[in-house]
């Protein structure tokens, strides 16, 4: 694990066996909803008691069922210092700290990493996406070959785990979440704080530092990129999907004409600053998301102020805009939006009705990597 997540060698011979080991079936189910939620994106701050002065960042993704990526890291995304997680499907992966080359898990050793990322899904989404039984204050979830997990809950009414641990098919317990803290976000609860501990010793404390259910994600996202259809692109041309984009409450500001990218990124960050300090008073917050309209050439034309909540009455400059269907695809940076990835994303829309004006959304902090492509569409009337 980081320190405490490296392989042994046996175990990473092991991992590096190419295939499933048991003739799985390959491919995800079709997406799903658990208890209304798409997906999230959580990312912490991981203090290790190895190395207390050198925080660590756990990015979590998973989008329901069966699709999962961790990134975990000293340094910046881009960095080497990391440990890669993925699963899709029946299939999952790893690329280890200070390396590029993809393994694939196999036997008892996926059967354990399966077990750790169910682990934590478990913690998320408490007490949805599994099968809790059991009185008083324990309640056991069977994974079947995978083994099970056990959460001791609080006795307050609506009781959520102060603990929460796996053990494996022999009873034998694995990683366990210890001191877990929570915090209500849209009214649900979500973990805050928590200890992570492991063959008796803590092995980090954690602070989760933002949860995201708005994002969406596209199957290749759960793939090391030497997986993919297309290594070159984060998308391959068939990874386009069509979603159901809910209703928003935005301000339009158009952006100066021939606007490159680094302007419109700015001025969107300027934005974002005033309307924030504007909207305080209100109570009301910022999509934290950036949200652009692009050209049929993929040039930035206009920011979008997103409210993250729909109010009851829209401020003074913002419209509603109502729900609608969109093709999305996702590509790396907002500099690859072009014709070439806006044609085949409209190519997708269906036949007899009429596309809209084609949009990006993305971490305004990372516009160099992944960012969604919409392009939204309406029935002829």
């Amino acid at each position: 694990m980081g320190p405490a997540l490296a392989l042994t060698s046996a175990l990473l011979a092991l991992a590096a066996q190419d295939g499933t080991g048991e003739g799985r079936r390959q491919d995800p189910p079709p997406l799903r909803p658990i208890a209304g939620l798409h997906a999230f994106e959580s990312v912490s701050t991981l203090i290790y008691s190895d190395l207390p002065d050198r925080p660590h960042r756990l990015r979590a993704s998973y989008a329901f069922p069966e699709r999962v990526r961790w990134w975990l890291g000293a340094q910046d995304e881009k960095g080497l210092d990391r440990h890669l997680k993925y699963r899709l499907g029946a299939r999952v992966f790893e690329v280890l700290p200070g390396g590029s080359q993809t393994v694939q898990a196999v036997d008892s050793y996926r059967a354990r990493m399966l077990l750790q990322l169910e682990q934590r899904r478990a913690l998320m989404l408490w007490p949805d996406g599994f099968e809790w039984k059991g009185e008083r204050r324990e309640r056991t979830a069977d994974l079947g070959h995978l083994g099970c997990l056990v959460a001791g809950l609080t006795g307050d009414a609506g009781a959520v785990p102060e603990e929460l641990w796996s053990l494996d098919p022999e009873g034998i317990e694995v990683d366990r979440f210890r001191k877990i803290e929570w915090r209500k976000i849209d009214d649900r609860s979500w973990p805050a704080k928590l200890e992570m501990w492991h063959a008796g010793r803590r092995i980090w404390s954690e602070t989760v530092d933002s949860i995201d259910t708005r994002i969406r994600f596209v199957d290749s996202y759960f793939l090391p990129p030497d997986r993919r259809e297309d290594p070159g692109r984060q998308v391959p041309p068939s990874l386009v999907r069509r979603l159901d984009v809910p209703e928003a409450c935005a301000l339009r500001e158009p952006l100066p004409k021939e606007c490159d990218w680094k302007t419109a990124i700015s001025l969107e960050a300027t934005l974002r600053k005033r309307w924030s300090q504007r909207l305080e008073e209100a109570e009301l917050r910022l999509d934290p998301m950036a949200t652009i309209e692009v050209s049929a050439d993929g040039a930035p034309t206009a920011c979008l102020v997103r409210l993250a909540s729909m109010p009851a009455h829209p401020p003074e400059g913002f419209s509603l805009i109502p729900a609608r269907a969109a093709m999305m695809t996702v590509v790396e940076g907002a500099q690859s939006v072009d014709r070439v990835v806006l044609d085949r994303t409209r190519r997708e829309v269906p036949a007899g009705v009429e596309p809209g004006a084609p949009y990006v959304r993305f971490d305004p902090s990372k516009p160099g990597e992944q960012v969604l492509l919409f392009v939204p569409f309406v029935v002829r009337k």
